[in-house]
């Protein structure tokens, strides 16, 4: 097989196919992706020539508790996952994004643990890979060690199984989507969603803004979603206890993303 050079000055790398030399050659452009993380020096010169790089480097070099700027917004800083919702439901089309592939990521929270899974824009099945690796690769001691972080996402973390942060005796949950449909049932203001087609969407990978919108009310509106978390269109009609929760609820929900809650990250 033929090898193909780069073509760049200097470059002596040679590629078996064209995709790989024009993965290779972003690294020759000046093009760069800064990191949005306040005390960070991946800026500049020293970003990253892929988005997917910083992406990474935002997931696992960061953590939820460190300060962003958003460049569009200047004199507002935000913590890791609220910077993700800023970001993607405010300037989506301008960052292309990038709140959106921050928030499909999830990280264990145990320190020095480079465990990572992406749960994709849906946010659907393999989030139930996380507790599960809580139980594999973390014993007992060390996951009482960490109680709070792993509480923090929505863990408990004695069995690792699901907590609604809402209430405070109930069970845990075997599974987030068990968790979903009980939100939506318990907490939603009486909107019950249909079960089935709960599930069929969100088994279909289909759990984004719009099709959430289907286990509400059938008068529906676009861009509306108090619709269907079933609140009024004022954002102060939204209970406290979501509030004060709702980064946990987000942790546990990655479609969380786009309830009413986050109004005032605008």
């Amino acid at each position: 097989m033929e090898l193909i050079k780069c073509d760049s000055p200097k470059c002596e790398k040679t590629f078996k196919r064209k995709s790989e030399l024009r993965r290779h050659q972003l690294s020759h452009s000046e093009a760069r992706y800064s990191c949005p993380a306040i005390d960070c020096n991946r800026k500049g010169k020293n970003g990253f020539h892929r988005e997917d790089k910083l992406i990474d480097h935002v997931t696992q070099g960061h953590d939820d508790e460190g300060y962003f700027s958003c460049v569009r917004c200047p004199n507002r800083s935000f913590l890791r996952d609220t910077f993700a919702v800023h970001t993607a439901n405010n300037h989506s089309n301008h960052l292309t994004s990038d709140g959106l592939l921050i928030n499909q990521y999830r990280t264990c929270p145990i320190p020095r643990c480079s465990f990572r899974i992406n749960v994709g824009r849906t946010g659907k099945g393999n989030l139930d890979e996380l507790p599960q690796h809580f139980i594999d690769k973390h014993d007992l001691k060390g996951r009482r060690m960490y109680a709070q972080s792993i509480k923090n996402r929505g863990y408990d973390p004695e069995t690792a199984e699901i907590v609604c942060p809402l209430c405070v005796h109930h069970p845990g949950f075997k599974t987030h989507f068990e968790f979903y449909h009980h939100f939506l049932e318990t907490h939603n203001d009486g909107i019950t969603p249909n079960e089935l087609d709960a599930k069929s969407c969100f088994e279909k990978g289909e759990f984004t803004r719009h099709a959430v919108y289907s286990f509400g009310a059938s008068s529906w509106q676009p861009w509306r979603p108090w619709r269907f978390w079933g609140y009024n269109e004022s954002p102060e009609s939204l209970p406290r206890e979501i509030y004060e929760h709702r980064r946990t609820l987000l942790s546990l929900w990655p479609a969380f993303i786009y309830h009413p809650v986050w109004a005032d990250l605008k």
